[in-house]
């Protein structure tokens, strides 16, 4: 029996492990066209970018949206072969961060001259990897390519029904604690196998109110209203383009582009906007309240604080078993406009998911 094992492959799975004393079983599927028959395809919610690996959802559950829009990159990696790697480091004790640096993870501070990009807020830095932005798929240790299919409590501890892809065949596991790193849309699917949903059960999900729009600036260090914007991220022209497509290391001619007064930021706003999603026989469907605002929520793929008729998704796995934990996006509840990568250490950290007291500083 496997001590602790961690489902998924993306940032809150290797957070996991550099945070974990011992070294655990990572379970996640590096294979990415995954061709299931029991599995669907959803292409509507695959979100992929260029110069980036490519990645696909599979899952069990039909999505029917409407203004909501959700992400899922089933691959290794997760979001992390996609994103700006930005992170409130400033709210991450010292300790921490020091565990990161000693794998070398660095935190650099964000300015056009390394990043290409400002914030009006002083915590902002970016998670790099060899002069270029983290990419955790490299990172683990030992990774068994699986696809987690059902999880269930026994007398022996929990077990998992695992598919191992390279065989096509499913594997019982049997493991003392297990931590989901995984997405909200594949926790949902996880949950509806394991008959852990049922139908008419509602489930919440909220995000920051968040805005993506260009500027014409001749002083593109100031802000306006710097206190009352929530926390903003401005891009040059070369890195807005590098993130649009997925490159995440500096390009050698990019500069040339920079010297157009063209900028582009992201506003995390102050306020939280929320879905609702009901699932039915199989299908999950957004429901929208009549005379609702024109949101298009998820556009900030931040959505977090997931709920289940009401009940936090943490306390729900805690029910289950004490020795089920949720790591990332769905778990958090995030107090502060802005980078969410932060949020999901700091509840790491906070509810000890994995023995920070005793592995700790």
């Amino acid at each position: 029996m496997d001590k602790t094992i961690i489902i998924g492959g993306g940032f809150s799975a290797l957070s996991c492990q550099i945070l974990l004393k011992n070294k655990p079983l990572i379970i996640t599927p590096i294979s990415r066209e995954l061709n299931i028959k029991k599995l669907l395809r959803r292409k509507k919610i695959e979100v992929n970018k260029l110069f980036a690996t490519k990645a696909f959802s599979y899952g069990s559950l039909k999505i029917n949206l409407f203004k909501t829009k959700f992400h899922d990159r089933l691959d290794i990696g997760g979001n992390s072969n996609i994103w700006g790697g930005l992170i409130k480091a400033n709210l991450i004790p010292n300790y921490v961060l020091d565990k990161f640096k000693k794998r070398g993870i660095n935190f650099t501070k964000i300015s056009y001259a390394t990043t290409g990009s400002i914030s009006n807020s002083e915590d902002v830095y970016q998670i790099s990897d060899k002069n270029r932005i983290l990419n955790s798929k490299n990172r683990f240790s030992t990774i068994t390519d699986g696809y987690l299919s059902t999880i269930s409590v026994r007398n022996k501890g929990i077990k998992l029904e695992v598919l191992l892809l390279k065989n096509k065949i499913y594997k019982k596991i049997y493991c003392k604690k297990i931590i989901l790193a995984i997405g909200a849309i594949q926790l949902l699917d996880l949950l509806y196998r394991s008959k852990l949903l049922k139908n008419n059960d509602k489930i919440t999900l909220e995000e920051f109110s968040y805005r993506l729009r260009f500027r014409i600036l001749f002083f593109s260090k100031l802000f306006k209203n710097k206190d009352k914007e929530g926390t903003v991220i401005r891009y040059k022209l070369s890195s807005a383009i590098s993130h649009f497509f997925g490159i995440q290391k500096k390009l050698t001619f990019a500069f040339i582009l920079d010297w157009i007064p063209i900028y582009f930021e992201q506003s995390f706003e102050n306020n939280k906007k929320g879905c609702l999603l009901v699932l039915k026989d199989g299908i999950l469907t957004e429901k929208i309240k009549k005379n609702s605002e024109n949101y298009l929520f998820g556009r900030s793929i931040h959505y977090c604080n997931m709920k289940i008729n009401g009940i936090n998704i943490n306390k729900i796995l805690s029910s289950i078993n004490k020795n089920i934990f949720g790591v990332g996006m769905a778990f958090v509840n995030q107090d502060l406009p802005g980078p969410i990568s932060n949020d999901i250490i700091q509840d790491i950290i906070k509810n000890n998911k994995c023995d920070t007291k005793i592995y700790g500083n």
